[in-house]
């Protein structure tokens, strides 16, 4: 994208050689449809649409910072940011829908990215307190998830929050599946590992706090996930969200799925000995050296 232009009477400045998009409708595409029903909400007010397009970690680079002011500028639009490390877009017009889909594909930002259902701090990368590496092991969730076939289909009805250790700054205790940082102490030594949360909640009603439903080792979170989500994917009716399939199916399938991780405990303790972004066998004393927390 051009550099901003100061706004005038006449409306938003445009750069010559802004790029103009094609006039083909994307009513028949399948992503844009599944876009607008996960991403898209009608504000309270009446006056216009909500969007929220995923941004993994709340990390954005220049260019999709630069995509988005511009977005804003050329439809009028409020940006604001989220406590859950993302981005709302206040006041878009339904007719305007497609363009703004277009150009924030265009800010190189994935609008049905996994990485928008992910909510983590920094872990041991920087924080002392923290026992887990939670943004090189969110790396490694949506290496595989956007790599495996069973692609989850909607992000946007399922959180997961990860934090580095029991201070919780990513509130994993309030997400449908949270993940907590500990350092498990096994024969041969310390395993980086995580206790599962399931099925907690919070919006303007209330507070749901989830129950902790075992411990796995950092190593295999990855595929935990991966199959908690194709299950999910399996018994979801239409755009059910993990909350309600949750209430219907009951924890116990969950629970299994986490009991087969757990049993690989001492069978494969050489291989998990090592956290995401370590080239290291993992020490509990790895801690980042500063008290920033996210």
């Amino acid at each position: 994208y051009p550099p901003l232009l100061p706004w005038s009477d006449d409306g938003p400045g445009r750069e010559p050689g802004l790029p103009e998009f094609a006039e083909t409708t994307l009513l028949n595409d399948e992503k844009y449809l599944r876009w607008t029903k996960t991403f898209v909400a009608v504000q309270k007010d009446g006056n216009g649409r909500m969007i929220h397009p995923p941004v993994p970690g709340g990390n954005l680079d220049a260019g999709q910072l630069t995509g988005l002011a511009a977005l804003a500028r050329d439809h009028g639009l409020g940006l604001r940011i989220t406590p859950e490390q993302g981005v709302l877009i206040r006041g878009a017009q339904s007719e305007f829908l497609e363009d703004i889909y277009r150009r924030i594909s265009l800010s190189g930002l994935d609008p049905l990215s996994i990485g928008g259902s992910l909510v983590f701090c920094p872990g041991s990368s920087t924080c002392p307190n923290a026992f887990t590496n939670c943004g090189a092991l969110c790396e490694a969730v949506c290496s595989r998830l956007q790599s495996d076939g069973r692609f989850f289909e909607h992000p946007g009805k399922m959180r997961i929050k990860i934090s580095g250790c029991m201070n919780g700054c990513s509130q994993h205790a309030i997400a449908d599946i949270g993940l907590e940082g500990i350092a498990l102490r096994k024969a041969n030594g310390w395993i980086p590992a995580y206790r599962v949360w399931l099925g907690g909640s919070a919006d303007q009603e209330k507070v749901r706090f989830g129950r902790r439903i075992g411990i796995i080792p950092s190593r295999r979170v990855p595929e935990f996930l991966t199959d908690i989500m194709a299950y999910y994917q399996r018994q979801r009716t239409d755009l059910e969200s993990f909350g309600e399939v949750l209430g219907r199916v009951g924890q116990t399938p969950f629970s299994a799925l986490v009991e087969k991780y757990t049993k690989t405990f001492d069978a494969r303790e050489g291989e998990l000995g090592w956290d995401w972004g370590q080239h290291q066998p993992y020490r509990r004393m790895d801690r980042g050296s500063s008290s920033f927390c996210g």
